[in-house]
């Protein structure tokens, strides 16, 4: 757990407060070309005090509407090894919001969740904020019925894995209020200008 907060701290200088991402089993769609969005494309940073993290987002060549995704924590202070992890991710767009679908494939920070659901934002001043669902919301609808899956509350950190299958997750994020589901965002990132080639 520490090591996912860690990893929160960097993408997220980011979080509002401290809190895990929800795991899911489920995704919301597959790689579709037609969601594709090409605005994601391209190197995003933010950094606070020293640290630092990166997003790179790329074209997967081998999955139509596919991205490739890899994210690093940079801490110039710390010791060890450079904290990245590699992501496949794909888009998909419900009741006109769109979200993106990831999964973990690779990397140094094992315990991120191997596969999640999160919401973006590409703002008007050219800036990526990105939504993770608040495990609080989940949890509310777990002990509701609304959907399948476990949690624990803790004192500081409320952790949240749903198992509903894909038909039903959907159904769940399509008619949430998703500004109160995907309520934990991230400090804007900008984007690298692409340099000469």
């Amino acid at each position: 757990m520490r090591t996912i907060l860690k990893a929160l701290a960097g993408l997220c200088l980011i979080l509002f407060a401290s809190a895990c991402i929800v795991e899911t089993e489920a995704t919301l769609g597959d790689a579709d070309a037609a969601t594709f969005d090409q605005r994601l494309l391209g190197n995003w940073y933010a950094g606070k005090g020293g640290d630092a993290v990166m997003l790179s987002v790329v074209r997967d060549e081998q999955t139509p509407g596919g991205y490739r995704a890899v994210f690093v924590n940079v801490n110039a202070f710390a010791d060890g090894a450079i904290e990245g992890t590699r992501y496949a991710v794909s888009r998909t767009v419900l009741n006109g919001r769109a979200y993106l679908n990831i999964r973990r494939i690779g990397g140094s920070i094992a315990d991120f969740p191997a596969t999640t659901v999160i919401s973006y934002d590409l703002r008007g001043d050219g800036t990526l904020v990105l939504r993770m669902m608040r495990p609080q919301e989940v949890i509310a609808a777990i002990e509701a019925g609304k959907l399948k899956g476990t949690f624990k509350k803790g004192q500081y950190v409320d952790e949240a894995r749903i198992t509903s299958p894909r038909a039903e997750l959907a159904a769940f994020v399509a008619g949430a209020d998703r500004d109160r589901l995907f309520g934990q965002a991230t400090d804007p990132l900008h984007k690298l200008a692409d340099t000469a080639k």
